[in-house]
């Protein structure tokens, strides 16, 4: 593992700040460090080593443990689910969020990916499930975004004559790859 998730730096560091005026529950950073060791578990297509972890955290014997494990810490893995197409599993540890908020929070973000991957009904589909209006109406906002942005790489595409470059990194971004394959055989 070369370096912690973002959001597990913080709770990282929030139970330093714990730490600071009570004794750090090893317990917690544990949590926090297997929760990171599943989305890079996650990012390298190791679904079953994933899941048999976060099993083992969700599950968790203990109230003590319950008390320090929140399933709002699932939402970098969630996100790293949605990303590698493991939808349904994405979806399933969502539903496991109770804090409205961190729900919304996934849910955005499966969305995100979703119209990333050319999946917009889908998305549609999750933003509809958003509860908070603003996280609702910023999710649509996020989406409309990535329409327009895929429409200016398939116009650059097809009716431009665009670097190769540029159109790279477009298909890095957008996942233009079917679009280039239909270019590449009006050629012949």
């Amino acid at each position: 593992m070369s370096h912690l998730e973002p959001t597990y730096l913080r709770y990282f560091y929030d139970g330093l700040i714990k730490g600071s005026t009570q004794q750090v529950d090893s317990n917690y950073l544990i949590i926090i460090l297997l929760l990171n060791i599943v989305v890079q578990f996650v990012k390298q297509g190791q679904i079953e080593k994933a899941e048999v972890i976060l099993k083992e955290i969700i599950t968790r014997p203990g109230k003590r443990d319950s008390e320090l494990f929140h399933p709002e810490m699932l939402v970098p893995v969630i996100i790293e689910f949605s990303k590698m197409g493991e939808l349904e599993r994405a979806m399933e540890l969502t539903k496991k969020i109770t804090d409205i908020s961190s729900k919304g929070s996934a849910l955005m973000n499966i969305a995100i990916e979703q119209v990333k991957q050319g999946n917009w009904n889908f998305a549609e589909e999750i933003s509809l499930q958003i509860q908070q209006t603003n996280q609702r109406y910023w999710c649509w906002e996020r989406i409309g975004k990535e329409k327009l942005f895929q429409l200016y790489g398939l116009n650059a595409l097809f009716f431009s004559n665009t670097n190769p470059n540029w159109i790279n990194r477009l298909n890095q971004s957008l996942n233009l790859q079917w679009a280039l394959d239909i270019k590449n055989q009006m050629r012949n």
